[in-house]
Parts: C-alpha cells; structure tokens; sequence
C-alpha cells in the first residue's frame, strides 16, 4: 500500500510539472504575440506618417510632371526666347527638385511597401499565433480535464484501496491479537508441563520414599486401628453431650425470649422534625416518656438500639439454628405496628439481609460441616396467615386447595397469642 501510494504521488508530480510546462510555453507565446502586435502598431503609425508627409501619385501635382521634364529639355536645347529661358529655368531648377522628391517618394513609397508587407506578415503570424493559442488553450483545457478525471479515478480508486487495506490491516489485526492470545497461552501450558513435569518427578521420588514408609506406616495404622475405634465411640459420647448441655443452656435463658430493636427516624420523620421518645436504658431496659413528665421502663431478655446493625441481631439468634439441627422446634417472630421495621428485621435487603437469610445460610454452613458424618434432609414450605386461615404460597396456581391446620408440637408448650401484621420464621 505504501509503494502504491508513492507511485501515485509521483504521477501526480509528474502531471503538475507538466502542466507547468504548458502554462510557461503558453507566457511565452503570449508574449511573442504581444511584442509583434507592438511591432505592428508601430508599423501602421510609420505608414500614417508617410501618407501624411507625401501626397498620392495621381494628384494633380504629378501629372505636371511630364510638363516639368518637357520644359527642362527645351532649355537644354536653347528654344524659346530669352524671357522664356529665364523661366525655362526656374522650371529647370523646380523639375531637378521635384526629381528629387520624386526620389525621395519612390525611396519612402518603397519602404511603405516593405511597411506593408511586414504589417500583412505581422497580421499573418499575429492570426497564426492567434489560432495556436486557442488551439493550444482547447488542448490545454482537454489535457487539465483529462488530468483532473485521471486524477478522479486514480483518487477514487486509491480511496477503495486504502480502504481494502483498512479492512485487511484491522482483520490481520485482529488474527494477530489472537495469535498473540494463543501463543501466551501455549506458552502459558508449556510453562504448567513444566512445572508438572517438574512435580512429576518430585512425586516419583516421593513415591519411591512412600512406598518405603507405607510398610512402616502399615504396621503403625494396624496399632492405632483399635485406637480409633475407641476414640470414635468417645467422640459420638462427647457429640451426644455437647448438644445435651448447649440445649440445657438454651432452656436455662428460657424457651421465650422478647427482644426489642429500636428503629431510628425515616427521612419522612426527620422531614417533618420528629424526635425520638423510646431510648434504650442499657441492653435490656427500654425508657420512654409517661405521665406527669416522668419516664416509665420495660424489661427484656435483649433491647438493640438504633445503631445496632443486623449482624447485632442475628449473633444472639444464631445458635438457635444449631439447635434446629439437634432436633429442637425454633420459631421466630416478629412483632409491631405497621413501619415499625419487621420486615427489615426478618428479611432485610440485598446490602443488609435479615434472620431469613442469615439463618438459611448458617444451617447450609452446618449442614455442609457435618454431612460427612450425618444425612440431612431439608424441607421448606411459606403460609400466610390471614383471617385465623394458613394460605400455602408455594401452591401451584391450578393446584387443589387444601385446608391448613395448625397443631401443636407435644414437646413444646407455647403459649402466645397470634397477633395481626407479624412476620415468622420457622
């Protein structure tokens, strides 16, 4: 493309250098036309000189002539009187100057002659130089608009290839990024065979050090095999009482527990310039104005106030799905007036996730911590509670309907009340 690009550029150079041979060839006709129409002028100012210096040939004056030289001959002769010769004479001396007159015209009609002549092959190359130059300006204009159509096509044709080119330069771009990328690749896997091959055989010399250890280790594991068992039968008596006494601790805190989370002021709230009323005492006294401007308090298992984050509030409900696992009915619920932040607290948001979520995610982390040494198997299900009827909300849509019952679990006795706009987990 580049070569291609310098053979047109030096066309081109060579089509302006030419161009410019015409337009100096052209000054220079132009010139030499002007000098000889100058010469002309001057010419034809030269002829009007002479006519008016020098009357015509067949004026009256030239016709005496012959009287003149008649006149001259007979004084020659001494014919006439003498008052005749006497002016036999003076015409003698007015013939010898009109003889020279006569001279003097033949001399200057002579070079009116040549004046003529010249002017008529002045007009002659003056015409012949005219019809050289508009020969030449048609020739001059039909080689420009070649030129310029010539250099139209060899533009357009020019443009196609740059723009081939362009395309070939971005496709042979692009098959060099991925040659590029494949060659850090294969580079990158000869790297890892190396290294594999490398660790190869450090793992045969490895081996060969195994397999001399595997005989002694043989007889140590044959040793320790009864040791194991015993240790496994302690370990599943330690299991057994771990969850006895973590349960035993569970139950001593109570099998009800009410904890209270303050809500902080919503922009609506701080809009209209509310202030807050209910202060957390301590982490498990609430306060808020009574009457006669004194405060009243209340009492519970565990008060979050408002800069309490939801981790706060999982880390005391969190080892209640352990005992979900060991085998224990766990239900939580909470409860408060529309906007008071029930929903926040049980499922939260994608920044701050609730108890749902957390609680879901701690009993997959325990469920996959122990399945190697246990079998779970979960079940979920979602009701709504609405008008004392349960709704199942995972029932399909063209689903039969099934009426709900609630029962109680013989194990546990609790006593609530089913209060209106609560949120469960169960």
């Amino acid at each position: 493309m580049q070569e291609e690009l310098e053979r047109l550029k030096a066309s081109l150079q060579s089509e302006k250098e030419k161009l410019q041979e015409i337009i100096n060839e052209r000054d220079k006709l132009k010139t030499l036309y002007n000098e000889k129409l100058f010469a002309l002028q001057a010419a034809l100012a030269d002829k009007r000189t002479i006519e008016a210096k020098f009357p015509k040939l067949d004026s009256p004056e030239h016709l005496s002539l012959e009287n003149h030289a008649r006149m001259e001959s007979m004084l020659a002769f001494g014919i006439g009187d003498g008052g005749e010769n006497v002016s036999i004479r003076n015409s003698v001396n007015n013939s010898q100057t009109i003889r020279k007159l006569q001279e003097d015209l033949k001399i200057y009609t002579n070079e009116l002659q040549a004046s003529k002549d010249t002017i008529k092959s002045l007009l002659k190359e003056k015409l012949l130089l005219e019809q050289k130059i508009q020969i030449f300006e048609k020739k001059k204009k039909d080689e420009i608009s070649m030129m310029i159509n010539n250099y139209e096509d060899k533009r357009q044709n020019f443009a196609l290839k740059i723009t081939e080119f362009e395309q070939k330069l971005v496709s042979t771009a692009e098959v060099l990024r991925v040659a590029e990328s494949t060659i850090a690749t294969r580079n990158i896997e000869i790297d890892a065979l190396h290294d594999n091959l490398k660790e190869l055989q450090e793992l045969r010399d490895m081996k060969e050090d195994i397999d001399r250890k595997n005989e002694q280790t043989a007889l140590i594991l044959k040793r320790q095999g009864s040791q194991l068992a015993e240790l496994e039968a302690l370990y599943k008596e330690e299991l057994v009482l771990r969850k006895r006494y973590y349960n035993i601790i569970e139950d001593m805190k109570g099998k009800i527990r009410v904890f209270c989370r303050l809500r902080p002021l919503n922009e609506k709230e701080i809009a209209e310039k509310k202030k807050n009323v209910v202060f957390s005492v301590d982490e498990f006294t609430v306060e808020h104005p009574w009457k006669d401007e004194k405060s009243k308090q209340h009492i519970y298992d565990r008060v979050f106030g408002q800069n309490d984050s939801q981790e706060d509030v999982f880390a005391d409900t969190k080892y209640l799905v352990q005992s979900a696992v060991d085998g224990y009915n766990v239900c939580i619920f909470a409860y408060g007036q529309t906007g008071s932040g029930k929903t926040f607290t049980i499922y939260g948001s994608e920044s701050h996730p609730g108890l749902t979520p957390r609680a879901t995610a701690e009993l997959f982390r325990l469920v996959d911590r122990d399945s190697s040494k246990f079998f779970f198997s979960l079940k979920v299900y979602m009701v709504e509670l609405y008008q004392d009827t349960l709704v199942d909300l995972l029932l399909q849509k063209n689903a039969k309907h099934v009426k709900l019952e609630i029962k109680k679990d013989s194990k546990v006795i609790l006593m609530m009340s089913i209060l209106h706009d609560a949120n469960f987990l169960v």
